[in-house]
Formats: C-alpha cells, structure tokens, sequence
C-alpha cells in the first residue's frame, strides 16, 4: 500500500489539534495546594495564580514522593498551557529525576518538545516512551506523534498513529479530521 497525503498540515493547525486534548496530568489525592495543583492542570486554568499555588505545594507542604512527582508533572502542564515551554520541560525533567517510569511527564515533555518550532523532532522519542510505559493518554501520544511523524516525512507511520489515537478514542474529532487528508492506495505493479 502507498499513503499520500493530500495536503501537509500548518504549523497553526498542529498547535490548535494538541492544544484541544488534556494533557496527562498527574493525580494527588487528598486535599491541599498539591491537589489544587491537579485539579487546575486537569481542567486547563492555568494561570500565573495557580501556578504560584503548585509551588507552594512544592515548597510548603509535606507531600510523598509521589505526590512530589505528580506536583512538578501538574506545574509544568501549567507552565505548557501558558506557552512557557522551556520552565514546563525543566519541570517534567524534575519529575523524570524524581522517578524515571513516570509516563505523564515524558509524554508533557514530548508535547512541549513538539510546539517549540525547531526541537519537534526530539520529541518522537519520548512519544514512544510514553506509550511504552503506558500513559493515561495514549490517544493524545499516538495522534501527537503522527503528526510528528508527518512532519518528518513518515507518512505511514503518521497514519498508523494516527489511525490508533481514532480507534483509542473514538468521540475524539482530532484524529478522523487528520486522516481525512490521507488516502491509502496499493502499490502499483504488485
């Protein structure tokens, strides 16, 4: 079979299909700034306020290690929400240092990667780390990391990613709109 693509995708399109999907925040039970912290990355509000409010979870209160992980992975989806995404990936570097397994922040470390212009490349790699180590998103990892993959000119593998993140989660607009642009035709000669 041989994909096409009937038109390449704008880099405007790309940052309004990621910015339509929650990343994969990273939950705190119980109560407190680092539960607070949750909530806002969960329901994108973020602001300079409730980014002030993750910190002092950081820096005040007494969190498990876990907790400790999961507040950096919230903060810095905060920090990525508001476009600063040089301080979200030091964040999602923290969390990685804390515990090297954690899928949230490698999959929010991937997304930053992808909307910063000239480091998408990089993120690829930690798309498919996310995925291996099971993220609670994994129709936002597969339809990220094809359209990455589109843009490194892995036409099928954008679709095969982009035909999973579609299968994964089906009320999801995103992924049919994306492989509508393509069309799968057998190769000739065969």
């Amino acid at each position: 079979m041989r994909f096409a693509l009937r038109s390449a995708i704008p880099a405007i399109i790309v940052i309004a299909c990621l910015a339509a999907p929650a990343s994969a925040s990273k939950q705190v039970i119980g109560s407190g700034m680092a539960r607070q912290c949750y909530l806002d990355a969960e329901n994108q509000r973020a602001t300079r306020f409730t980014i002030a409010g993750c910190t002092e979870a950081l820096t005040d209160e007494a969190l498990t290690p876990e907790d400790v992980v999961a507040s950096h992975v919230n903060r810095g989806i905060l920090y990525m929400q508001i476009g600063d995404y040089d301080v979200a990936m030091r964040d999602f570097d923290e969390a990685l240092q804390l515990d090297p397994n954690e899928p949230e922040a490698y999959l929010n470390k991937a997304l930053a990667l992808f909307r910063t212009e000239d480091r998408w490349r990089d993120s690829l790699p930690l798309f498919d780390i996310a995925i291996e180590k099971k993220t609670r998103k994994p129709e936002v990892a597969y339809f990220a990391r094809g359209l990455a993959n589109e843009m490194a000119g892995n036409i099928r593998e954008a679709y095969n990613d982009l035909r999973t993140a579609a299968q994964i989660a089906p009320k999801w607009e995103a992924p049919p709109r994306e492989l509508a642009r393509y069309s799968v035709r057998p190769k000739s000669g065969t």
